[in-house]
This record gives structure tokens, sequence and C-alpha cells, in this order.
């Protein structure tokens, strides 16, 4: 990508920010309606968990249940779920390096306060994770990361056994469960579309233990899913050669 494209693409995301009932967002929608992307339909269903707020927070991972088939391998009874489809002008390696550096999310995902790795020793003290080793590459990486969410002066931490199949383009995180939820699963799949152009498929599922949280995840998801993907583009951008 050229300098100047992404000089141009950076103000267009800076002029794409806008106050939002008091609150400022920036929205994956309203990038896409600026006219920047060619973004494929969005289906909505259920990363960065919380109580309160928390419950809709998370950069690892509503609204509708979700209705795309090619997802539901990956859900549980009673899960609920959101998944989103987008192209972006970045190369599948560049973007990719950007999910898959989960230490870094504290530095750049909302509402992430801490972002912490473990070695791939400790991730295999978790072999109850329905994510198996066999469905990644060989040279996949595995290993435990610690997040920390925060809003306000509420806060909440969990654990999620991370695979990162680079040779797939796939970064999948399932959450050890806490007394907060019974079952969270987030995936990213980067596909090239060509040298400087990517298709990026999100999706998260997950099932609260409180009816009250599962509520209020519901009623947000879509906008707090949107600005956590607005936060990985800003960061693409931020970091493009």
């Amino acid at each position: 990508m050229s300098r100047s494209l992404i000089r141009q693409f950076s103000r267009r995301i800076a002029n794409s920010r806008i106050q939002n009932d008091g609150m400022e967002s920036l929205t994956l929608l309203q990038i896409r309606n600026s006219g920047r992307y060619n973004a494929s339909s969005i289906t909505p269903s259920r990363s960065f968990v919380s109580l309160n707020d928390l419950a809709k927070l998370t950069p690892f991972g509503s609204s509708s249940k979700d209705t795309n088939p090619s997802s539901s391998s990956h859900k549980r009874q009673g899960d609920d779920g959101y998944t989103e489809s987008v192209t972006l002008p970045f190369s599948r390696d560049h973007l990719f390096s950007i999910v898959s550096d989960v230490a870094a999310y504290e530095e750049f995902v909302p509402y992430c306060i801490q972002s912490r790795i473990s070695s791939p020793e400790e991730a295999s003290r978790y072999p109850q994770s329905s994510i198996k080793s066999n469905q990644a590459s060989q040279d996949a990486e595995e290993f435990l990361a610690e997040l920390t969410v925060g809003f306000g002066n509420l806060k909440e931490q969990y654990t999620s056994k991370v695979i990162v199949d680079r040779e797939k383009g796939q970064v999948i995180a399932e959450a050890i469960p806490t007394p907060l939820f019974q079952h969270l699963r987030t995936s990213w799949t980067i596909q090239p579309l060509s040298p400087n152009k990517s298709k990026v498929d999100f999706e998260v599922h997950y099932a609260f233990s409180n009816p009250f949280y599962a509520a209020m995840a519901k009623a947000a998801m879509h906008k707090m899913a949107s600005q956590m993907i607005g936060a990985f583009e800003r960061r693409a951008v931020e970091h493009a050669s």
C-alpha cells in the first residue's frame, strides 16, 4: 500500500469519528457508509467480558441469534452469537500480525486494561477445551491469554486458550469457564483476496451464567463488536509500512 493511500485512509477514519448519545463512538458501519470499504453483509447473532456493562465487553468475543450456517458447528445449545465479515485494504499477513498479537491488546482494544500471555506448557493443562490441536496446522502456536477488561469502576478478568494458525489465517480463543459465563469462544479468519486486500470473518459465541448479563450483551453486542473491529482497523493503519 502506498504512503499516500495510507494517509488518505487515516484521514478517512479520523473524519468518521462522531458523537453518539453523548459517547464517542467509531463504528464499522460508519466507515462502510463513508464509501471506503466494500464490505460483505452482516449477519447479527453473538475479546477482549464483564459485570453490568462488562457483560457486553470482550475483545476475544449480542444481537439476535447467529444464522450463519458456516458457524453452526462451533455453537453449543443455548449459545448466543454474533458474526461479521468485512473486506479491508491490507494484506493477510499484515492483518494477521495485528490480530495475533494478543499481548498488545491492552494498547488499543477498547476496554482492555491488561493483556498477558503465558507459555504453551500452561495451555496444555487445559485439555477440556473444544479447540482440538489436530484441527490446527502443524506449526500453529498455542498459549493462554489472560485479559482484564473494565468500564468505569467495574473490572473483570478471564483466561482463554488461544490457537494462532498462520497457515489457515485463523486466531481462535476459547475462555476457561468462570462464574460469569459458561462458554465464550471467538475466532478471526483472514483470507487474502489480492496482495493488498483481505476478507476478515469475525465470530463470537457465548453463554452467560446470569440471564441478566446475557440480556445486556444481546442489547449492545453489535455496537461493541463494531467498536472493537474499528480499533483493529486503526491499528492496521498505524502499523502499515
